[in-house]
This record gives C-alpha cells, sequence and structure tokens, in this order.
C-alpha cells in the first residue's frame, strides 16, 4: 500500500497535467438491447493515432450513475496518446439516471432487474468492443489487455471475468477505481434490493487471491475520503493480494461530481495513476509464443433471475 506521489495542485477547477500528445481517433457506435437492456448501449472506443505503435487494449467500465464520458473521457485521451486502444460502454443505468441516485436506479424497471442486467451489460459491451478491435485489425491476441473498473463497475469487471461466459482472453492486468465490489445490502439498507443480486464477495476475493498469485496485476487507487467505500472495504481487497494507492484528500468520483469528500479536482491525479499503472502493466506483459484464435463466438450463459420487486 503507498500513497500517491501528488505533483499537481488540486482544485475545484477543471485542470490537466498530462503532457500534450498526438490526438486519437474516436469512433462510436452502439450495441442493440438485448434481454436485460431496455435501450442501446453506447460504446466509445478511442484508436491511437497512426505514428503512435499500439502497446495495450484497455477496456473501462463506469459507476452507477454515471457514464463513459464523466469517468473516462478525460483519462482515456492520454492513454491512447500512448498507444492504448480504449474501449468505454455508457450502459442504461449511466445514461438514464446522471447524478449518481442509486436509490433511484434500484427503484427503477431496470434496478429491479438487478445485478445481473447490469452485469449481462458488461459482457455484452466487452464483446462488442474487442469485435471492433478485432474487425479494424487490431492483433488482439498479441497486445495486452487490462480491465478497468469504476465504483460499482469494478464490481460488474470482476464478476464478469469470474463468469467468462462470452470465453474473453485473460487479461493482463486488472484496475480497481474506488471499488464498491464488496459493498452488500448492510451498507443499502434503504434499498435491500442489491443484497440478493450483488456478486459474492467471497469469490471475488479468492480470485484476485488466485490472480495474485499466478503473477496477474491486480491495482486499485482509492481517495482517503471516500464517503462511500470505507477503508476496511478497501483494506480485505489488499489483503487479498492487490496493490493499494491511496489519493490524500480524494473523494469516491476523485472529483468529478462534487459529492461530500470530492470538492477538490482530483482528475489529473487519476489520469496519471492510470498512465504509469498501465504502462507497468505493459512492461511486464509478455505476448504467447503463438497468438491464439479469441474465442468470442461462444453464447453468452444464462443470468439467474432477479427476485421479485418489493416496493
Amino acid at each position: 500500500m503507498k500513497a500517491i506521489n501528488m505533483n499537481h495542485d488540486p482544485s475545484p477547477r477543471p485542470g490537466n497535467t498530462t503532457p500534450d500528445l498526438p490526438a486519437p481517433r474516436a469512433v462510436s457506435f452502439t450495441v442493440p438491447g438485448g434481454d436485460y437492456a431496455e435501450i442501446p448501449l453506447v460504446v466509445d472506443v478511442l484508436v491511437p493515432p497512426p505514428a503512435r505503435p499500439a502497446v495495450g487494449i484497455a477496456l473501462g467500465f463506469h459507476g452507477q450513475g454515471s457514464d463513459y464520458h464523466t469517468d473516462f473521457a478525460d483519462c482515456f485521451p492520454a492513454l491512447a496518446g500512448l498507444g492504448w486502444h480504449t474501449v468505454g460502454p455508457t450502459s442504461s443505468r449511466g445514461s438514464r439516471f446522471p447524478g449518481g441516485n442509486f436509490g433511484a436506479w434500484l427503484r427503477s424497471a431496470m434496478g429491479r432487474k438487478g445485478f445481473y442486467a447490469e452485469l449481462r451489460e458488461v459482457e455484452r459491451a466487452a464483446e462488442a468492443g474487442l469485435r471492433h478491435l478485432d474487425g479494424a485489425g487490431v492483433p488482439l491476441g498479441r497486445l495486452p489487455l487490462v480491465w478497468i473498473g469504476c465504483s460499482l463497475g469494478a464490481a460488474l469487471v470482476l464478476e464478469a471475468l469470474r463468469r467468462n461466459a462470452s470465453g474473453l482472453p485473460r487479461p493482463a492486468g486488472v484496475v480497481l477505481l474506488a471499488p464498491s465490489l464488496l459493498l452488500g445490502a448492510e451498507d443499502y439498507a434503504e434499498v435491500p434490493l442489491i443484497g440478493p443480486n450483488h456478486a459474492e464477495p467471497g469469490k471475488l476475493l479468492a480470485m484476485i487471491r488466485d490472480w495474485v498469485e499466478i503473477g496477474m496485476p491486480v491495482r486499485v487507487l482509492w481517495g482517503d475520503r471516500d464517503p462511500i467505500v470505507p477503508w476496511d472495504k478497501v483494506a480485505r481487497i489488499r489483503d487479498a493480494g492487490a496493490a493499494v494507492t491511496i489519493l490524500p484528500d480524494a473523494g469516491h468520483t476523485f472529483g468529478r461530481i462534487p459529492l461530500p469528500g470530492d470538492e477538490l479536482n482530483h482528475r489529473p491525479a487519476l489520469t496519471d495513476f492510470l498512465v504509469r499503472t498501465l504502462a507497468e502493466i505493459q512492461s511486464g506483459w509478455a505476448a504467447p509464443a503463438a497468438a491464439p484464435p479469441l474465442p468470442l463466438a461462444a453464447p453468452i450463459a444464462p443470468i439467474p433471475p432477479a427476485p421479485p420487486f418489493k416496493p
């Protein structure tokens, strides 16, 4: 565990300390709604500039009440400028309930379908994003693949990888930002619906331990003023073997939304953390001797039905 070295002045004003980089090319497409999604998913892709050799692929999944643009649009261009293909979907929860109203989402038609509705969207978006890159000629099997999850997106990323229903390739590393993967029914007493449908924390922690044992990096960034994810939850992830970096005076969204603890702008520090962390993962990754074809054609496994909604 370490505290990040603050090399900028956090302030309420927007800012970015990332040096000027070649502009990436942006592509956006939609994925039709499926069994659970009531509206199409929007997937935003950034392609590195032609003069910049590709070094990896980053999949980013946003938190509750936000979307790709609020969680990653100020970070991913820096990664793309350094050679990372980035994929960031916006799920129906993000586009329908901006502003972080978790209770409203859980009481909505989408929320009643529960955690597994979110999970299905992550799986569909990841598969669609990788298929898009594959069709564009990106050598998927020869580049490190890093999954990034923010807040509830961290739980969704880990559960999607644990299920691996779509047969996606094993990641080179996982990055969890303000991860709420251990929050359960007791943390949302006013909306206990999430309890029966949430991922099982014990299984996710065991998977992190297994990953660390085989040398796959798991990195965590947490702000010490986070009012949503307490330190004891992050400590359990650390004890499972993940490397935790603490960002002093930062809240749950690192300054994206003016929640308690989030009054200061720490987004440049978040970008710096992602740039350094993905470079570290990329440098320690070795491509397989023979790149196997990606088994992306496997059908997505059935998802258990949600329990009946009780107002």
